[in-house]
């Protein structure tokens, strides 16, 4: 009885008319209605993923075969650290493989035990001073130019000897930490007779590099154990091209 009352009931009923097909046009924007902000969820992720491979890839291209250490009492003309890294570049070799041979001269431009470069230098020696430990901690420069290696030796202990050993203060017969005259080293005498042109305070300026030079040691860096710079192999052979 009950089902043909229900029978009765939806006896006027009509089955609901299929619904029209979407064109492919319509089935993408349906799509992309539901699924944009996943969309351009990805695309910020993929952006953000191609920025850090190219970053690392242009660090990796730009990174240096060997680092320098400058530390004297005046800042050095651009034209005379182009002229001392290119010399180091030319005799050294393609260390971390990347396609080119690349030196980079840190410059660190310190007061010294100078009443007046301490003046005249001011906030800049100070620094300078951060970034030469920063350099330091991170084991970064092999190489080292200073006017006074006595005082950096006294300074910061890190200057090797002859040996590239270092040195231990609480050895009661230290060895003495190594430096000789840049003007010594054979392979840079054309880097000493170069000149350089610059301007300070809107004056030109020019001169010969060994203006600057002349008077500094070539010394290296010597590293704690478990630790050193990268491409230290390439390091010290180039040492025994500059100091043979």
């Amino acid at each position: 009885m009950a089902s043909e009352y229900i029978k009765y009931q939806l006896k006027d009923v009509k089955p609901k008319e299929k619904p029209p097909e979407l064109t492919p046009k319509e089935k993408f924007l349906n799509w992309l209605y539901y699924y944009k902000w996943y969309l351009v969820a990805a695309a910020v992720m993929i952006w953000i993923l191609l920025d850090i491979g190219l970053h690392i890839l242009n660090e990796r291209r730009n990174a240096p075969d060997y680092q320098i250490a400058y530390i004297g009492s005046s800042v050095l003309p651009s034209d005379t650290e182009a002229a001392l890294t290119e010399a180091f570049s030319a005799l050294g070799t393609d260390a971390n493989e990347n396609g080119n041979v690349r030196t980079v001269l840190n410059s660190y431009a310190l007061d010294g035990a100078d009443e007046t470069t301490a003046a005249e230098l001011g906030e800049y020696s100070a620094a300078s001073q951060i970034r030469l430990i920063g350099d330091m901690e991170n084991c970064e420069s092999y190489f080292f130019l200073v006017d006074d290696p006595a005082h950096v030796q006294e300074s910061y202990q890190i200057l090797a000897d002859k040996d590239g050993r270092l040195l231990n203060p609480d050895n009661e017969n230290p060895a003495e930490f190594y430096a000789i005259p840049l003007s010594e080293c054979p392979a840079l005498a054309a880097v000493l007779d170069g000149t350089y042109h610059d301007s300070v305070s809107g004056e030109e300026i020019s001169g010969t590099n060994r203006d600057f030079l002349q008077d500094l040691y070539l010394a290296r860096r010597a590293f704690p154990e478990g630790r050193e710079c990268a491409n230290k192999e390439a390091c010290d052979l180039l040492w025994k091209k500059l100091t043979k």
